[in-house]
């Protein structure tokens, strides 16, 4: 078996300024068969970088593996593509923080693994991921952190689709974390956003798609002044101008000086979007809200009627109480949604419910022990609590 090895070694711990380095590895293997990487760093004075590549050329791999440790500023950008038509990329970026990377890939002809290890402590960092396999459905996950400490495990790749994960523990002043997937052969996407204000959390998720359909899932636990997470699903509709989805389904949990664990899932494809969550919050304020809409194209480039449900609550306890919830919450395409809540609570809560051109609400204030559900379809409005005074 032929190979070839390249190791490079890149010490830069004494330069006066910035480095930027640029570089390209490629192999190939008979007709029409490749595989190549490009990588691209730019960091600053005190960061040590290292890498390492070998090429196979028998059974065509590239296998790639790169390490970055120190303190200050760096941005490393990692691509891959290769001659089965995918292609990828990992992303590291840290400002004025102490840094560490651990990065390995595998290339070959019809799809690639790669994976990303980080830890950033400091003003601002990025760790991302992402991966389009050969018919264009592309995953992509993301971990962004200001003033604090983040440590993440991230992994992408392809074959006959594309996924991407991440699993990623954070504390400071701002931590956003991002899970997207898309696949353009049934139109349809897939996205999970979670976010932390002076606080910490555990997250774990991934993204996935093929030509079937695209989807996400994670599952969180988060304390801080504000903790919140969206998870959605969209069907496009080429012609008709309606971002980000002409379909689309919505859950989202908002939580202020509490903590919220939560679990949730969507997927979408040809059918539609079906979104659910899961969540148990103690907090000084909790929103929630669930939606569905569908859209009826009529005449090419216009809208004809529209079918839309939306259920929402709002907790607000009094007296310096927190109010303490567990519950799900469930939305699908044709308008549809659900929503499942049993708490206690000194205070208010406020729920409304509404399809089309129906509505329903509830309203209390007291101490109780409570429950709490309602469901909405494109015709029918339903929502009651139940309570126990304590």
């Amino acid at each position: 078996m032929r190979q070839s090895i390249i190791i490079l070694l890149i010490y830069i711990m004494l330069s006066p300024s910035a480095l930027a380095i640029d570089m390209y590895f490629s192999a190939s293997s008979g007709p029409g068969s490749s595989v190549a990487i490009i990588d691209s760093y730019q960091v600053s004075d005190g960061v040590e970088v290292r890498g390492g590549t070998r090429a196979s050329f028998d059974r065509l791999e590239i296998i790639d593996s790169r390490w970055m440790e120190g303190a200050g500023s760096a941005d490393a950008f990692q691509r891959y593509a290769g001659s089965g038509g995918y292609s990828g990329m990992t992303r590291f970026s840290a400002e004025d923080a102490l840094i560490r990377m651990v990065g390995g890939a595998s290339l070959k002809a019809e799809g690639f693994g790669a994976s990303q290890a980080a830890a950033f402590e400091g003003s601002y960092g990025l760790a991302a991921v992402g991966a389009t396999d050969r018919d264009g459905s592309w995953a992509e996950t993301s971990v962004e952190g200001y003033d604090g400490r983040t440590k993440t495990i991230m992994t992408t790749g392809t074959g006959n689709s594309a996924s991407a994960t991440l699993d990623a523990a954070s504390s400071g002043d701002e931590t956003r974390l991002d899970i997207t997937s898309h696949s353009p052969a049934s139109r349809s996407s897939a996205a999970i956003q979670s976010w932390i204000f002076e606080g910490d959390i555990l997250f774990s998720g991934m993204g996935y798609a093929d030509a079937g359909a695209a989807t996400a899932y994670q599952r969180s636990e988060g304390r801080g002044s504000d903790v919140g997470i969206k998870t959605s699903g969209f069907r496009h509709y080429p012609g008709v101008d309606w971002l980000p989805g002409n379909d689309y389904t919505e859950i989202s949990s908002h939580v202020s000086d509490g903590s919220m664990r939560s679990e949730s899932s969507v997927r979408t494809d040809v059918h539609g979007s079906a979104s659910w969550q899961d969540l148990i919050a103690a907090a000084g304020v909790i929103n929630l809200q669930s939606e569905s809409k569908e859209f009826h194209v009529g005449v090419p480039g216009f809208i004809r009627d529209e079918e839309h449900s939306r259920a929402s609550v709002d907790i607000q306890p009094s007296g310096g109480t927190d109010a303490e919830f567990s519950g799900r919450m469930t939305a699908s395409m044709g308008a549809s949604t659900g929503v499942k809540l049993q708490g206690v609570l000194r205070g208010l809560i406020h729920g409304e419910a509404e399809a089309n051109d129906r509505t329903a609400t509830v309203d209390t204030d007291g101490n109780w022990r409570l429950r709490m559900e309602s469901q909405t379809d494109d015709d029918y409005v339903w929502m009651e609590i139940d309570t126990e005074e304590i």
